[in-house]
């Protein structure tokens, strides 16, 4: 399966940002506003970790993945934190989700974290400013976007397996050559 692009990203971004907002809207016709903010937030988390785990280029992990994601998100329903707490699990799902599937270095994860506490911080600020859920949804899933620069630095340093060994044999050649050098010098 392809990896997830910048410009899919801020797509899945937009769609979900105008679900969201239509979701909150009409949550509230039956719904008090917490529990429409609760479902809201679990849903966007839904179709977003669903988002992560099919754009993922490896296939071993997704359904732990998902079960991380499903548990987590089942206990914080049940335990009924306020909703602030029930977006910092997502976030740390969503992260979870990345770090497992799509990253290869300890530095993009750690990377990635920070794109996370960029995009609550962006989340709370625009809900804060404009108080539209639809506002805050689409800067939170425009910076959690991001994390596919990351992603395409990793692909570009991936080396298949022949020709890593044809780099080393090359290295291991020179190195001796070198040795032979200096100590003939």
């Amino acid at each position: 399966m392809r990896r997830a692009g910048f410009v899919e990203a801020v797509g899945v971004a937009l769609l979900c940002a105008v679900a969201a907002g239509a979701g909150y809207h009409l949550g509230q016709l039956v719904l008090s506003p917490y529990e429409a903010s609760r479902a809201v937030i679990l849903s966007v988390g839904f179709v977003y970790a669903c988002y992560l785990l099919l754009r993922s280029s490896r296939r071993d992990g997704r359904v732990l993945a998902f079960t991380a994601w499903a548990l987590a998100s089942g206990v914080t329903a049940v335990v009924d934190p306020p909703v602030l707490f029930y977006l910092l699990t997502q976030l740390l799902m969503f992260w979870l989700i990345r770090v497992m599937c799509h990253h290869r270095r300890v530095l993009h994860g750690v990377l990635d974290g920070g794109i996370g506490l960029l995009s609550l911080g962006a989340a709370l600020w625009a809900l804060a400013g404009s108080g539209s859920v639809a506002l805050a949804c689409w800067s939170l899933l425009l910076c959690q976007a991001l994390f596919t620069l990351l992603q395409d630095a990793d692909v570009a340093r991936d080396v298949p397996a022949g020709e890593l060994g044809e780099r080393f044999d090359r290295a291991r050649r020179g190195a001796e050559m070198a040795l032979r050098r200096v100590s003939t010098h």
